[in-house]
């Protein structure tokens, strides 16, 4: 898969794992499902962005994947998954999945998903990366285990009630979480085994 999706378009467990050999861009008010259970695998340095809406919801027993397509995987072999501006902020979710080595695991510019009860490891930089700009609400970064990354578990600046909640923070060589010039609610983590441990 690659390119620009202008309709809406779901990827089936029965057809995964779904290879990226492009970046690959969700137009405004289109939307991708992925179904529990798939896989997808980034073949270099390919980004998914969404600019409409995009529902990856798995279950505890069916996880859905976003990895690399390398045979021996390293932080930095894809991307990002990237909600932008005009991405639908209330219908925007990732539950139940895995996203590992790529560049940042999850990068809110201006956008506020849903990200929940997923594991986000191994990245290059920033497990969840979110920069509001002063103009939404931030992200719901929700009971995560948020681990060995490059820089920081969680990342923030300029967000209006970002909301980090039960996640377990650990082994970021970066720190553990990270918020600047906004408001925030950060309750009931396990920040623990960074580089530094708390906010700051």
């Amino acid at each position: 898969v690659q390119g620009v999706m202008t309709n809406d378009t779901t990827w089936t467990v029965f057809s995964s794992p779904y290879i990226v050999k492009g970046s690959v861009n969700v137009n405004s008010g289109v939307t991708l499902t992925i179904e529990a259970g798939v896989t997808v695998k980034f073949d270099g340095d390919f980004n998914l962005v969404i600019d409409g809406t995009l529902v990856a919801r798995g279950t505890a027993d069916k996880l859905i994947t976003f990895t690399s397509n390398q045979t021996v995987k390293s932080a930095g072999n894809w991307g990002e998954i990237q909600f932008r501006d005009t991405s639908e902020d209330n219908n925007c979710l990732i539950q139940h999945a895995v996203i590992e080595y790529g560049t940042t695991g999850v990068n809110c510019s201006k956008a506020s998903p849903t990200i929940a009860n997923s594991t986000i490891q191994h990245h290059q930089n920033d497990g969840v990366y979110a920069d509001c700009g002063n103009q939404s609400n931030g992200p719901l970064i929700q009971n995560n285990t948020i681990s060995n990354n490059n820089n920081r578990g969680v990342r923030a600046q300029s967000c209006s009630n970002l909301v980090v909640t039960g996640n377990t923070i650990t082994n970021n060589n970066g720190g553990g979480l990270s918020i600047s010039r906004g408001t925030a609610s950060v309750t009931k983590n396990n920040i623990t085994n960074n580089s530094w441990n708390g906010v700051s």
